[in-house]
């Protein structure tokens, strides 16, 4: 079952997945974009279940929300990591340009609903609908399934440095409890959805 896969007790490396954390264990020998990532905020957050717990690495956690006010997603790039050292004091914004695309398609990985178990999951609401705002233009909308998986939210436009996306939920499929509507993991790493051109940044690299 997929609920005891991303059960709290399993080792918290074990439940890492490139789809979202990036790989683990060991940098040795990690590309360039697997460094690089996404910077994810909320319109309004929740103090008891914030959106921390949509962005650790447990899938048994949730960030909670209501359908009303609307609530949405910033979606930012993320090139403030100095690669553990790889770059010496250079970060990856210093050497990625305004115009190099950072995903020729937009992808956002999710884990949607309370995936903490099937009852939480089943009682809680999750999203169905999302609208996707490329620098304040509306681009297109995507269904996710109802299922606590990982899933992908696809847009059919380029990613670049210094651009915003919004992530905004319009449709969600019911809970049979709660009308609160429950994320469990979005995607930090950005890994293999970047760029190839990317990593030939990484001749920059220290060793």
């Amino acid at each position: 079952m997929i609920y005891e896969l991303y059960d709290q007790s399993i080792d918290e490396v074990e439940a890492w997945t490139d789809k979202l954390w990036g790989r683990c264990c060991t940098e040795a020998d990690m590309r360039f974009t697997e460094f690089l990532g996404f910077n994810i905020d909320v319109s309004k957050d929740n103090d008891q279940y914030p959106l921390t717990n949509a962005t650790d690495n447990l899938f048994s956690t949730a960030f909670v929300f209501d359908k009303s006010p609307q609530a949405f997603f910033t979606i930012t790039f993320n090139g403030k990591s100095n690669m553990y050292g790889r770059l010496k004091n250079q970060t990856g914004n210093d050497l990625i340009q305004e115009t190099d695309t950072i995903q020729s398609s937009f992808a956002l990985s999710i884990v949607n609903g309370y995936a903490k178990s099937e009852k939480t999951f089943s009682e809680n609401a999750r999203i169905k609908t999302v609208e996707l705002w490329l620098n304040g233009v509306h681009m297109c909308n995507t269904v996710l399934i109802d299922s606590p998986k990982i899933q992908i939210i696809n847009g059919n436009f380029s990613f670049f440095k210094n651009d915003v996306v919004e992530i905004v939920p319009v449709d969600f499929y019911p809970g049979s409890k709660y009308e609160d509507v429950c994320i469990s993991a979005f995607q930090l790493s950005l890994g293999y959805g970047a760029h190839k051109e990317l990593d030939k940044l990484s001749k920059h690299w220290e060793f």
